[in-house]
């Protein structure tokens, strides 16, 4: 198998596709100006930054799709999608983020271990698990 890609430059290595036959597409800005009318496609319905009306404007006049109510919900819907992506992702770092301040707060003796499991909402054993401090190890 080898790599082929249409638009854009992209970083994945041979191990990453050289199983099946395995189609990635990687999104950015540029996609809406692809040759490729899949990424253009794609890009359209994913563009955060294109106000609905705009992109179904697109898709009547580019695409000939004829729109009604239901596929301008859905329009809404795909823009929503990348934005729960985004938003999954800063909480995942939110929750990153404090797991380790509480890791260091209980490394540098400012709160208890069974303090910081608390702050986070986990077991004592949980909080152990997620920041590799041994429990029995810290007074």
């Amino acid at each position: 198998m080898q790599e082929h890609v249409h638009f854009g430059e992209v970083d994945v290595p041979k191990e990453a596709y050289d199983k099946l036959e395995t189609v990635v597409i990687t999104m950015n800005e540029d996609g809406i100006r692809s040759e490729s009318e899949l990424i253009r496609y794609l890009s359209l319905l994913l563009n955060r930054e294109m106000p609905r009306d705009e992109r179904v404007a697109v898709l009547r006049n580019e695409y000939h799709i004829q729109v009604d109510e239901a596929l301008e919900e859905d329009v809404s819907r795909m823009c929503n999608y990348s934005d729960a992506i985004l938003r999954i992702g800063k909480n995942e770092g939110r929750t990153e983020g404090k797991l380790e301040t509480l890791k260091d707060l209980v490394k540098d003796g400012f709160i208890s271990i069974k303090e910081a499991a608390r702050r986070a909402d986990l077991s004592v054993e949980d909080f152990s698990k997620e920041t590799g401090i041994e429990a029995s190890k810290i007074h």
